[in-house]
């Protein structure tokens, strides 16, 4: 379990990375209560959700996007997992790539990764500095990963 906090051109980016190593019934990444914000959360409340494709480098990586507000804040995140190797916003893939990782005796390692930072009125400039943000971020992210899995 990893919080950080960057600034990037003094704007804020929050980084949060779980890693759950040699997954098992009621500690892995992919479960029902395993969720941004409960539905009827007493502040923070989830204006929308939705799958968008960011551009990394030379690939493209399918990451949820969501806005959260609370009565002074709004929050405009980008989440997604890290299960075999491979980058996914999809819990159904997710369960897949775990149950081939299963199947072959591979390791079980996994990740949830959340990057969050703070807008005002349009998301746009925070688009943009999620997606600087992770082109930055992204290749050491991926080989940390990598090596934690095979450690």
């Amino acid at each position: 379990e990893a919080d950080y906090l960057y600034s990037l051109g003094g704007e804020a980016v929050a980084l949060y990375l779980r890693y759950y190593r040699d997954q098992k019934q009621g500690s892995e990444l992919i479960n029902s209560q395993n969720i941004l914000i409960p539905q009827k959360h007493p502040v923070w409340k989830m204006l929308d959700q939705y799958p968008i494709k960011v551009s990394v480098g030379d690939k493209d990586i399918t990451v949820k996007r969501s806005r959260l507000s609370s009565s002074n804040k709004k929050f405009l995140v980008w989440h997604w997992d890290w299960v075999s190797g491979q980058h996914t916003s999809n819990n159904y893939i997710a369960k897949l790539l775990e149950a081939k990782d299963k199947l072959l005796g591979n390791p079980s390692d996994a990740a949830g990764i959340i990057l969050v930072t703070e807008y005002d009125e349009s998301t746009v400039e925070a688009e943009q500095r999620l997606q600087k943000f992770i082109n930055v971020l992204f290749p050491a992210l991926d080989e940390s990963l990598e090596k934690a899995s095979k450690s």
